[in-house]
């Protein structure tokens, strides 16, 4: 009688195998690397995702395999569609999407200001370091 661990992964699972064996599935979501995570549950048979992640992945109703067990046809045949509809869903600006000259101007703006305050703070800095140069060559 052969004892059959199945692990089922949430979004605060470690993976715990791997590359990323370190992160969370939901580090690698927010990496964006859905493919990962995807070919993770078609290839590994003792590998299973909860309902919430496999709804986020684009595995629903006919991709939804049993498990234990693996499925690399439907794993070739599906990835490139789930990844792209992954990336559709989570996609910042979309055709109609009337405010991404203003979210653009408003990141463009936001990088200007941090540029200027860094030149500023290392500018500060090199005064302090000339003025305790001086100090110190006075005595």
């Amino acid at each position: 009688m052969s004892n059959l661990l199945l692990r089922t992964l949430t979004m605060r699972s470690i993976i715990g195998f791997g590359q990323y064996s370190l992160l969370t599935v939901q580090e690698l979501i927010n990496m964006k690397k859905y493919k990962e995570l995807i070919a993770m549950y078609y290839r590994l048979a003792k590998i299973n995702f909860d309902d919430e992640v496999k709804e986020y992945l684009g595995i629903k109703h006919e991709l939804v395999i049993p498990k234990p067990s693996k499925n690399y046809e439907m794993y070739n045949a599906n990835i490139y569609k789930m990844v792209c509809d992954i990336n559709e869903i989570n996609r910042e600006f979309s055709p109609n999407n009337k405010n991404k000259f203003a979210m653009l101007h408003e990141m463009k703006a936001n990088a200007k200001q941090e540029i200027v305050s860094n030149c500023i703070r290392q500018n500060k800095e090199k005064s302090k370091i000339k003025n305790r140069n001086r100090n110190q060559n006075k005595y």
